[in-house]
């Protein structure tokens, strides 16, 4: 029998960029897209997962990412690998009327806490 390594809670890295379709669009778009990943993030909440915070690379950045994929990430804790399945697959869907994955593009990373940096933090 084997001994399970996966802990009970599951960080979820996402990680994130607007795609070139984000940036060409009028500004009413823009806010549709907007408010439909505000409410993509609310609909993550209510399923349980526990948002942790988020970090934005933009302060000394303009346009699309180049020199990384990514310009954004959030951390979610997350209870279940189905779980953090669902939460991507609702990109693929259309959520407040738009469907989010032609304009942002989503990865998401699976792990734990960093067990020296939460304990240091209280967390632990």
């Amino acid at each position: 029998m084997y001994e399970s390594v996966v802990p009970e809670a599951i960080r979820m890295l996402v990680l994130g960029s607007a795609e070139p379709s984000f940036y060409g669009a009028p500004a009413e778009l823009k806010r549709e897209i907007h408010a439909a990943l505000r409410r993509l993030f609310a609909v993550w909440q209510e399923w349980g997962a526990r948002y942790l915070g988020s970090f934005d690379d933009d302060l000394l950045m303009v346009g699309m990412p180049r020199a990384r994929k990514h310009h954004f990430t959030i951390i979610y804790e997350v209870e279940s690998l189905e779980m953090a399945g669902a939460m991507m697959n609702l990109f693929r869907t259309e959520v407040e009327g738009v469907l989010l994955n032609g304009y942002v593009r989503f990865e998401a990373m699976l792990g734990r806490g960093f067990f020296p940096a939460d304990e240091a933090a209280g967390a632990a």
